[in-house]
């Protein structure tokens, strides 16, 4: 778990190993809390990219289009240099001053991004048996693993289960802190 304010333009927290797995379903899952909008992406987290390839998942808010939206957007790449998964959100998923709560899962051949409990984005571009990249070393909460998108607000009760997809559908957003489960 960890409750951290990032700036926006340095601050990130890194790890050596990336958590998620290459294969098989998992779930990452937090709360962040943006006080304004942005003029640029910011990323929630990024695993496994450097800066010459591409991560295996990543969550930014804003998109290329409308950067600083009240959108989401989940990449993820399988060979390190092209991304299997690009999607973006609709508009308005998101907003400021605000504890949301999202939620990355693989479920077989399905990645879905949940927003205060209700699915976001769904994909079906990766097999179930396809292993996602695993060759970066780049690993950040609070900003995008290839370099930059830097987060700016609070991030809290982040965490990652390898083996178990959480919420293979909508749900209701935890009250309380996780379990130790």
């Amino acid at each position: 778990m960890l409750f951290r304010s990032f700036d926006g333009s340095t601050s990130y927290a890194s790890f050596v190993n990336n958590p998620v797995g290459v294969l098989g379903d998992f779930t990452i899952e937090g709360w962040f809390y943006s006080a304004s909008a942005t003029s640029s992406f910011m990323g929630l987290f990024g695993f496994g990219g450097n800066s010459s390839s591409l991560s295996p998942a990543t969550l930014i808010l804003g998109n290329a289009s409308n950067a600083g939206s009240s959108t989401v957007r989940f990449l993820s790449s399988t060979n390190g240099s092209s991304w299997a998964i690009d999607s973006t959100s609709s508009t308005g998923v998101t907003s400021n001053n605000a504890w949301i709560h999202f939620a990355v899962v693989r479920f077989g051949g399905s990645f879905i991004v949940y927003i205060n409990g209700n699915a976001v984005i769904t994909s079906t571009s990766i097999s179930s048996t396809t292993a996602l990249y695993s060759g970066g070393t780049r690993n950040r909460i609070g900003a995008y693993a290839y370099d930059g998108y830097y987060y700016s607000g609070y991030i809290d009760d982040f965490r990652v289960t390898n083996g178990i997809c959480r919420y293979p559908y909508n749900f209701t957003i935890p009250a309380s802190a996780y379990p130790n489960n």
